[in-house]
């Protein structure tokens, strides 16, 4: 800081260069029980090549045993296979410079894919329980955790890249669809289509808010439910329930044909309403 002539300089610390660099620009690849990590060698081109560790927990170099990848100044790449899948990991790696010169621990953290939920797929949609009316006492837990992408359905709301499968069977021309006790709040979309799976499925209805209501429907018909985040996935972790109800049935003079005969009264006081 200046005042003045007069600089004041304050916490200065003078170190000895090491000898041996850390390797750098450390980068994960990850699938659900692999992860390929990649890195820039180190500059001082270790003669004895890279030891690394993997852990769940800890600070590297705690007891251990570290394995050598072998290698000079390059873009290295090490595949750490039989991983457990939705869990973060922590993968050091130093330089081994000489028999007793090692580098600082560089690290880079990265949590593995989840495996994908069994209705990850419209051939593998999930049977839905119809209600008899709105109250929605049978629901269907669903998850988002490890979806991907199916492929099928409309793509006109949202990014579907994390899509699950329900279907039903409809009981009426009406029904209703509710997902409720989303954890954590997401904007979710659901879709119904009618058809075949593979290909063969066209849009029925699509939906951002978390209530769609149905008509038109084919009594007989059955008809998919696909559930995806509206936003582009990264690893979604959300839950849901998802039930189908059915509205009551209209009035039996809810058509023409169906008038209710009325009695006319004797006088203007309605008697005989």
């Amino acid at each position: 800081t200046a005042y003045g002539s007069n600089i004041f300089i304050d916490d200065i610390s003078v170190e000895v260069q090491p000898t041996c660099l850390p390797p750098t620009a450390l980068t994960s690849t990850v699938s659900t029980h692999s992860a390929t990590v990649s890195f820039t060698g180190s500059i001082s081109a270790p003669a004895n090549g890279y030891e690394y560790e993997l852990r769940t927990s800890g600070a590297a170099g705690s007891g251990a045993t570290g394995l050598v990848v072998s290698g000079a100044d390059a873009q290295l790449s090490h595949v750490l296979n039989t991983l457990t899948p939705n869990t973060a990991y922590t993968y050091y790696v130093r330089a081994i410079c000489s028999g007793t010169d090692s580098s600082a621990w560089e690290s880079r953290t990265f949590t593995t894919l989840a495996i994908a939920p069994a209705n990850d797929n419209c051939f593998d949609a999930v049977s839905l329980t119809i209600n008899s009316d709105l109250a929605c006492t049978t629901t269907v837990d669903g998850t988002l955790l490890g979806a991907t992408a199916s492929g099928e359905g409309s793509t006109s709301v949202g990014t579907p890249d994390d899509d699950v499968w329900y279907k039903f069977i409809a009981t009426g021309t009406a029904h209703r669809i509710v997902l409720s006790s989303v954890t954590p709040a997401t904007d979710l979309v659901h879709e119904v289509l009618a058809g075949d799976c593979g290909g063969g499925l066209y849009n029925i209805a699509i939906s951002d808010p978390d209530t769609s209501n149905l008509t038109g429907l084919t009594v007989g018909t059955t008809y998919y439910v696909r559930v995806f985040s509206k936003a582009a996935a990264s690893n979604a972790t959300t839950t849901f329930k998802i039930c189908v109800g059915t509205p009551p049935p209209p009035p039996a003079n809810d058509e023409c044909s169906g008038a209710v005969l009325l009695t006319p009264s004797s006088d203007l006081t309605c008697a005989s309403p």
